[in-house]
Parts: C-alpha cells; structure tokens; sequence
C-alpha cells in the first residue's frame, strides 16, 4: 500500500522520478496525513478486550487495536460487559455528570460496573467506572483507533477505502506547503476536503432501523 501511495502523490505533485520531493519526505508526509484521516473520521474501528480487575476504578485506553495497523485508541464509543448469557452496554456519562453523580461514591460502592464516563482526550484519556469492579471482567470497547506508521508495503493498512483515497491528496497538500507552494497547496486541500465528504457521505448511508415500523392506530392489526 505504501508504495500505491508514493505512486499517486508523486502524480500529484507531478514529480514522478522524485526530483522535487524525495520517496522518504514523501513517507513522512503519507503517515502524517493518515494519522490525522484516522483521527478526523474515527474510521479505524476496533472491538477491544479490556480486563477490568478486582477494585480498579480507572483504566488507560488500548494501546493497540485488534484489527491489523491500527495503533493507540483516541476515543471509547460504548462498553459492554458479559453479565452470565448477557453482554449489556453500559450508559456513559459526560464526566462532570459523572463526578457529580457518582464520584462521591468513590471506594465506598463495588459491584457490576453500571456506567462509564471519559476523562480526558484522545491518547491521554482514561475511562472510570460505577461501581468499581468486584472482580475482573472482560469487558469489549468499541473504539476509534490511530493508525500505525507504513515503512513497506507488508505493513497492513488500517484506514479502509475508500478513505484511503483521500491519503494522497492530504500528503501532496503537505509537501506543497512545505515547498512554499501556497496556491497548489490550498487547491490540493480543498480536493482533499472533496475526497473526504465523498468517503463520509459513502460509508454512512440513509438506513430504516426497521422494515415492519408500527402504524398508528393499527396496533391490533
């Protein structure tokens, strides 16, 4: 993949032979932009096993994903817990309604954790729970990951198309600012911007939760 996308930047930036711009600022440039598409879109999604202990309120977020390149979580989605056959989510709350609300609870209640609330942003964050654990649990959180760097084309690619589209254009718009070539670059940035909506509005389509809805009044057929 990483060669797939040095091919299409160099096009870009017409300098195929790598004359203006070298393969290794070009590397540079193509992990910088898809760390910040993986951020911006939270397109690399993963359901993540965290083992929550015995007493343990707080817990980091994953360091890796459990789909291939993908790296450090920024965000928690929502948590499940195994509760016997069960596997309910939990509600979350902001975390000012969370400290307010729980909080002051804190080392005095345990039990099966019933709600979940962030602390903090992205690869600093923590999440806390209430009750505190009374045991471990293998809890699954479905996050938002980053992306780890490409050096070779063995290395797997986490961002999914058509997403990966969009990678070009924001390296090409990298290199041109770093070449002071501030008019391509806003033209290559707003194409990349284009790319972007197109991929979004592509991977979340208009859905019905249901094809039998209710009909009002009809309720006994």
């Amino acid at each position: 993949m990483l060669t797939a996308y040095l091919t299409q930047t160099s096009r870009l930036l017409h300098d195929p032979q790598n004359v203006n711009f070298s393969a290794a600022d070009l590397t540079a440039y193509i992990n910088f932009a898809r760390g910040q598409i993986a951020s911006q879109t939270q397109c690399v999604r993963c359901l993540d096993i965290v083992n929550l202990a015995n007493g343990t309120e707080s817990y980091a977020l994953p360091t890796t994903g459990t789909l291939a390149g993908s790296g450090q979580a920024t965000a928690v989605l929502s948590v499940a817990m195994p509760w016997g056959t069960y596997k309910p989510v939990l509600d979350r709350f902001s975390w000012g309604d969370f400290q307010a609300q729980f909080r002051l609870f804190t080392g005095t209640v345990q039990g099966f954790p019933e709600c979940w609330a962030q602390l903090g942003d992205a690869l600093s964050s923590a999440v806390y729970f209430f009750p505190i654990p009374t045991q471990v649990f293998a809890s699954e959180w479905y996050c938002a990951h980053t992306v780890l760097p490409l050096a070779s084309d063995q290395d797997p690619e986490a961002i999914p198309y058509p997403f990966t589209d969009c990678v070009p254009y924001f390296a090409a718009y990298l290199a041109l600012i770093n070449a002071q070539r501030y008019q391509e670059s806003k033209v290559m940035f707003q194409t990349f911007q284009m790319f972007m909506q197109s991929a979004r509005a592509a991977t979340n389509p208009l859905f019905s939760s249901t094809a039998y809805p209710t009909i009002p009044g009809n309720a006994d057929g």
